[in-house]
């Protein structure tokens, strides 16, 4: 109730938290469209040419530590609604949940 309170107030433009979330992951994935601007502009025999490739370079490592970031905790958070909805009823609950799993093929279960 107070999120939606604060999510409606004038002070946070009517947006939703998920908004707030988003932005600074946003802003990092479009620094190297930036530095690479920057690069091309540069002329071909400016002092500034290797920093300015460096810097590309940089963020662009960056932006794939950032994504593959993102895609291990997407794929802890299906692994964890997963392992709420097993019901192992008498039987020893085995822990799923591990950095080094994932889900390879989602879909209906058939009971046997």
């Amino acid at each position: 109730e107070a999120l939606k309170e604060l999510e409606s107030s004038q002070k946070c433009q009517s947006l939703a938290m998920h908004s707030f979330l988003m932005l600074p992951m946003q802003r990092i994935t479009r620094l190297p469209l930036l530095a690479e601007a920057v690069l091309n502009r540069l002329p071909s025999n400016s002092p500034q040419l290797p920093a300015a490739r460096e810097s590309l370079r940089i963020l662009n490592g960056l932006v794939s530590e950032c994504n593959e970031s993102a895609r291990s905790m997407e794929r802890m958070e299906q692994l964890l609604l997963l392992s709420q909805q097993l019901d192992f009823r008498d039987l020893k609950a085995v822990p799923i949940i591990s950095a080094s799993r994932w889900l390879v093929k989602k879909g209906d279960a058939s009971k046997i």
